[in-house]
Protein backbone atom coordinates (compact mmCIF):
# COMPACT_ATOMS: atom_id res chain seq x y z
CA UNK A 1 0.00 0.00 0.00
CA UNK A 2 1.25 3.29 -0.75
CA UNK A 3 0.80 6.31 1.42
CA UNK A 4 0.44 9.73 0.53
CA UNK A 5 3.38 11.87 2.97
CA UNK A 6 0.69 13.42 5.86
CA UNK A 7 1.84 15.92 8.66
CA UNK A 8 -0.55 14.96 11.56
CA UNK A 9 -0.46 17.43 14.63
CA UNK A 10 -1.35 16.16 18.07
CA UNK A 11 -0.58 17.74 21.88
CA UNK A 12 2.07 19.61 20.59
CA UNK A 13 3.60 16.63 18.63
CA UNK A 14 3.92 15.98 14.90
CA UNK A 15 3.66 13.07 13.50
CA UNK A 16 4.53 11.77 9.89
CA UNK A 17 3.04 9.03 8.04
CA UNK A 18 4.02 7.65 4.53
CA UNK A 19 4.71 4.39 3.23
CA UNK A 20 8.00 3.15 4.79
CA UNK A 21 11.74 2.71 2.82
CA UNK A 22 14.46 0.60 2.77
CA UNK A 23 16.20 2.81 5.22
CA UNK A 24 13.44 2.21 7.39
CA UNK A 25 14.17 -1.47 7.81
CA UNK A 26 17.23 -0.99 8.41
CA UNK A 27 16.78 1.66 10.87
CA UNK A 28 14.51 -0.27 12.92
CA UNK A 29 16.91 -3.89 12.96
CA UNK A 30 19.40 -1.74 14.13
CA UNK A 31 17.42 -0.39 16.65
CA UNK A 32 16.15 -4.03 17.85
CA UNK A 33 19.51 -4.87 18.26
CA UNK A 34 20.64 -1.97 20.43
CA UNK A 35 17.50 -2.46 22.38
CA UNK A 36 18.37 -6.28 22.84
CA UNK A 37 21.50 -5.59 24.29
CA UNK A 38 20.36 -3.55 27.24
CA UNK A 39 17.09 -5.24 28.35
CA UNK A 40 16.68 -8.78 29.52
CA UNK A 41 12.78 -8.56 29.39
CA UNK A 42 12.71 -9.00 25.65
CA UNK A 43 11.09 -12.01 23.74
CA UNK A 44 13.83 -12.70 21.32
CA UNK A 45 17.65 -14.28 21.97
CA UNK A 46 20.38 -11.89 21.66
CA UNK A 47 21.56 -11.01 18.11
CA UNK A 48 18.04 -12.17 17.11
CA UNK A 49 16.73 -9.17 15.14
Amino acid sequence: MIITKQIIQGKGIDYTLRSAELQDAKALSALRVQIDGETDHMDRVYGEA
